[in-house]
């Protein structure tokens, strides 16, 4: 059995979605560019610092922590793009949405904006091989 022409986008679409929360830089702290594995794995290794933050910010390490999660779940699971595509666009509208509201001011690298763009493109990639898969039939 071949796989559909969405799958295989689905699949191109997961690993840039990847490679965007691993190679490329997503932020920066100070003029040091981080990748968002880097922040997550900092978060991680200071959880016992982060609990004697204030309540916003260590819910905002938190919440990185969890996009980190839904991103690589997102990335390998893109042979199925709606799912990935929701689960995506889901992760980083509330990691913008929290930025947003808590008024923090970020400098976002390429990263974060390739995730954004591979997460909408993934979700109009599982729209589009609905609709051409209902021309066929």
């Amino acid at each position: 059995m071949v796989p559909s022409r969405g799958r295989i986008t689905g699949l191109i679409i997961g690993s840039i979605i990847l490679v965007s929360i691993f190679l490329l830089p997503f932020t920066f702290r100070g003029v040091r560019p981080m990748t968002l594995y880097e922040v997550t794995q900092s978060s991680i290794y200071f959880i016992d610092d982060i609990q004697r933050m204030s309540p916003q910010l260590a819910a905002l390490n938190y919440l990185f922590i969890l996009v980190f999660i839904l991103l690589i779940i997102a990335g390998l699971i893109g042979v199925f793009p709606l799912v990935s595509g929701t689960i995506s666009v889901v992760s980083m509208t509330l990691l913008s949405v929290a930025m947003y509201v808590d008024g923090y001011q970020l400098v976002w690298g390429i990263g974060y904006y390739l995730s954004w763009a591979a997460s909408v493109t993934m979700l109009l990639n599982s729209f589009e091989g609905k609709r051409r898969t209902n021309l066929t039939h």
